[in-house]
């Protein structure tokens, strides 16, 4: 016959578990999401200040992704090829000041059109 505390920690061992599982899960998509926007950084050539040499040009279309927010460390982007995933927003871009071209359809975008670096430069405005 089973105890009411045995069970409980059975319960407790399996949350446990599946609580590992889960965080181990986030983890690797977590790393995959950085490895695919590695794998899609493309075009080295001058910065917008002439002073370095960069990745202008990311291209992850298709890949699937429902966040961009590790892009947001490549400061020098110019392209941003984001066509075909499953994104909601673009709003972790808002500090890319250099981007000139993006390609965003195809996703589940919301809310506004624009990003602050298109409605600073006047690129992409919508009005």
């Amino acid at each position: 016959m089973t105890t009411p505390n045995t069970v409980s920690q059975c319960e407790r061992a399996t949350r446990r578990k599946s609580f590992a599982k889960m965080t181990q899960e986030e983890e690797t998509r977590d790393e995959s999401v950085e490895e695919m926007v590695v794998k899609g950084l493309c075009d080295i050539g001058r910065t917008a200040d002439g002073l370095k040499q960069s990745f202008l040009t990311i291209d992850i279309s298709g890949f699937g992704l429902d966040t961009v927010a590790p892009i947001s460390k490549y400061q020098h982007l110019q392209r941003l090829k984001l066509a075909q995933n499953k994104l909601s927003t673009l709003n972790s871009l808002g500090n890319l000041n250099n981007v000139v071209y993006i390609d965003a359809s195809d996703n589940e975008l919301t809310g506004k059109r624009t990003t602050r670096p298109f409605r600073d430069n006047g690129i992409g405005r919508h009005d």
